[in-house]
């Protein structure tokens, strides 16, 4: 398709038949980007592949073709689902840590290697963790003043929050 015959796609419906439709735009200074048509309007038309999404300003559109789709894991449906999944994963993420992660924050002020292993706060240089629900009692390791210091630390901790 030019970039006469695609002006001449002036309505949104027009304009809506080519969304998840696997593209490749050459633009005015030969730049050549592949991709599905994720979003198009008036000014910019979105191209997302695996990696990246490409912004492409409609004037320097020079031509563009559609490209059967050989691989259905391409289909925009799927790379949609892909990024509602993978945000999914990062607001469970976030769920799990958010209420403890003021207490993981306090302690890294304390220990420099503070790091989540799973769903557990651990510092490996005293050999200590702190499993769910993050009291004191939920502290463990061979280093028993350690242990003793953290518990009195994540009691105190508490308290104030």
């Amino acid at each position: 398709m030019s970039k006469q015959q695609w002006t001449l796609l002036t309505t949104d419906t027009q304009k809506l038949q080519l969304f998840g439709m696997q593209a490749k735009v050459t633009t005015n200074y030969g730049d050549v980007f592949q991709g599905l048509i994720y979003y198009c309007d008036e000014s910019i038309i979105i191209l997302k592949n695996e990696d990246d999404f490409f912004l492409i300003n409609q004037q320097s559109i020079q031509d563009l073709q559609t490209i059967d789709i050989q691989d259905p894991k391409q289909t925009l449906q799927n790379l949609l689902a892909i990024d509602l999944a993978a945000m999914a994963q990062e607001m469970i993420k976030k769920e799990m840590k958010e209420p403890h992660q003021q207490l993981f924050d306090h302690l890294q002020k304390l220990y420099r290697d503070v790091d989540w292993k799973d769903q557990e706060i651990i510092i490996p240089s005293i050999s200590i963790r702190i499993s769910p629900p993050y009291k004191s009692d939920n502290i463990t390791g061979e280093n028993k003043l350690g242990v003793e210091r953290l518990r009195k630390i994540v009691d105190k901790y508490a308290k104030n929050f």
